[in-house]
């Protein structure tokens, strides 16, 4: 019983000293792919929630036509919240206030993550078959409607 007894601190003390533990358990990362686009340019910033992974990009500058990506990896399961919303500047333009919040759900299956969004705005909810966001500035005068779709992009 001793020896035993002594082999199991033994086995505890190298697993402290090296960082390991019984449960841990080692994923390939999951990546998600926020595509987003801005009508007339302009800055937009995803705000992750606290604990939640933060993309190695916070803010990116989009031209008008251009598409804009934020990657974020998730490395363990989890539910995490985001909020992307474009951020106006000293243009004279009529800039979207839409804020989008992306739920996303990681989950453990068979030892591999796997990642479902949920993308809303307001009390629209989209899923993960959908990972566009459009922002829509116009110019003074102009209706948003006579731009075209607003929003999430189907």
């Amino acid at each position: 019983m001793k020896r035993l007894l002594t082999i199991y601190m033994i086995v505890l003390l190298i697993a402290g000293v090296t960082g390991l533990t019984a449960s841990a358990y080692h994923y390939e990362p999951v990546k998600a792919q926020i595509e987003v686009q801005v009508k007339l340019g302009g800055r937009v910033t995803i705000i992750p929630d606290s604990g939640s992974p933060v993309p190695a990009k916070t803010e990116r500058e989009i031209r008008d036509g251009e598409t804009g990506r934020f990657d974020i990896d998730f490395t363990s399961p989890g539910v995490y919240g985001y909020t992307v919303r474009n951020l106006p500047d000293d243009r004279d333009l009529i800039f979207d206030k839409t804020v989008y919040r992306i739920e996303a759900y990681v989950d453990d299956e068979e030892g591999e993550l796997v990642l479902t969004l949920v993308i809303s705005k307001g009390e629209e909810k989209y899923g993960s078959d959908t990972n566009h966001l459009l922002f829509v500035n116009t110019m003074p005068g102009t209706e948003p409607s006579a731009m075209g779709v607003h929003g999430i992009s189907l």
